[in-house]
């Protein structure tokens, strides 16, 4: 209502306003607004209607209510996350599966104090690794492939780390092999520096 050209805004927000009536359309839209320009937005032709007969106001939230809004719907997704993980697993063989331990350990940097993160590989690292196995959570949405900045080599990394924590199978592999894992990130920086060298 401030910055946007008020010809784009209007063609912005019939499109919404058209998604939001189709009862039959998978997307659900969420807009926050600050007060003070909920006024510009009721008085909008468009977007008067949709403000006025679709809100829920919100008040201020103490403590235990932000938690609340911040926590239970990541652990709501993160139930999804192994799920989903789980069932990508089950589909592999035998071989896969073992293959799926090594590949999810090489995408994590341990920590002493705190729960592991997320590693980018060089998809070079994971040449053991069958193809079919990283393609298939590739498709599965948990596995993200970019390239590397500089060299521009393919990378994967987990798409979300709340996979450490809701897949049970990878919170178990990592607590069992977590010194397998120091070791491994410990050659692989080594392997790193000397190919630099």
């Amino acid at each position: 209502f401030t910055l946007a050209d008020p010809t784009e805004r209007d063609l912005f927000l019939d499109a919404l306003a058209h998604v939001v009536a189709d009862h039959r359309s998978p997307i659900r839209v969420v807009i926050t607004l600050r007060a003070d320009f909920l006024a510009a937005a009721l008085s909008h032709p468009i977007a008067g209607p949709l403000v006025r007969d679709r809100s829920v106001m919100v008040g201020p939230l103490d403590r235990d209510d932000l938690h609340e809004v911040i926590v239970r719907p990541a652990e709501l997704a993160g139930g999804v996350l192994g799920q989903r993980a789980e069932e990508v697993f089950a589909t592999l063989d035998e071989g896969g599966q073992r293959a799926s331990r090594s590949l999810f350990l090489r995408l994590l940097v341990p920590h002493d104090d705190a729960p592991p993160t997320r590693r980018r590989a060089l998809r070079r690292e994971l040449e053991r690794i069958p193809e079919a196995v990283v393609e298939a959570f590739g498709r599965a949405r948990l596995l993200r492939f970019d390239h590397e900045g500089r060299t521009r080599e393919p990378t994967v990394e987990i798409t979300h780390e709340a996979l450490f924590r809701a897949w049970p199978r990878l919170a178990s592999w990592i607590t069992d092999g977590i010194e397998d894992v120091r070791l491994l990130r410990h050659l692989t920086v080594a392997a790193a520096e000397w190919d630099s060298g």
